[in-house]
């Protein structure tokens, strides 16, 4: 997580979650996941598909609000397994204006979305 400074609410996220969690491959479990369209008054100043969830870790310690904007893509999942891990945000320089992939390795999920920002807050009941 440290090296995406351009994530919003990343710096706040970073400094509420401990030491062992500061990685989003920890935070392999999903609790809600919604799709839908929200209208960008900040650069597309259009409606643009969206995705929110909330992911948490195996213990359901903490849990992490996630917003993907602008996103294309796609993902699927295998439901036998039930299980996602290897969550990997890369952040491209040069990829048009969606800067962000956001993707799994495992096998079981295909998980490829490319977005314009990401926001993250942790949680808290």
């Amino acid at each position: 997580m440290e090296n995406i400074r351009r994530i919003k609410g990343i710096d706040e996220l970073l400094k509420k979650l401990p030491e062992g969690y500061r990685s989003f491959y920890h935070f392999g479990t999903i609790l809600s996941l919604n799709y839908g369209k929200e209208f960008d008054y900040e650069k597309a100043f259009d409606y643009v598909d969206c995705i929110d969830m909330i992911l948490t870790d195996r213990e359901h310690k903490y849990k992490i609000n996630v917003k993907l904007i602008d996103i294309v893509g796609e993902m699927s999942f295998d439901i036998l397994n039930g299980f996602w891990s290897g969550l990997n945000i890369i952040y491209h320089e040069s990829y048009d204006y969606r800067h962000y992939e956001f993707t799994s390795f495992e096998q079981d999920i295909s998980f490829d979305v490319w977005c314009r920002d990401i926001s993250v807050k942790l949680v808290e009941d």
